[in-house]
């Protein structure tokens, strides 16, 4: 609720919590859950979920991993690797059609928060 009261348009989380892509639902706010097993994909296209964060994407297996795990949901869902994917790694992820984006914090450069008093992020 904080999240969209403070003007998100989309939520994204590192795990799928059930009570939380329902309130997302609820608020008819998109919800991309984290998943890195296939009963995790499951439970995500049950919950209505479209696209879903592999994450972490290198520890769970890479692109092939991925691949493997989305060949049975082909056209039911798309991903997002995040967690150990990098500049020479994301044209391996993005190669595959079930890969709408890749994440990573080195697409952005860090800096200071603006309510931490100067704190580096």
């Amino acid at each position: 609720d904080e999240a969209v009261a403070a003007g998100a348009a989309f939520l994204v989380a590192p795990g799928l919590c059930e009570p939380v892509v329902k309130r997302a639902r609820a608020l008819n706010v998109p919800m991309v859950p984290g998943v890195c097993t296939p009963s995790e994909i499951e439970k995500g296209i049950g919950l209505g979920c479209r696209l879903l964060k592999f994450f972490p994407a290198a520890t769970c297996g890479g692109p092939k991993a991925l691949a493997a795990f989305a060949a049975p949901y082909k056209d039911r869902v798309r991903f997002v690797p995040t967690g150990g994917v990098t500049a020479d790694t994301m044209a391996d992820y993005l190669a595959r059609p079930e890969v709408m984006a890749v994440g990573g914090s080195w697409l952005v450069k860090m800096g200071p928060k603006p309510d931490t008093g100067g704190a580096a992020a």
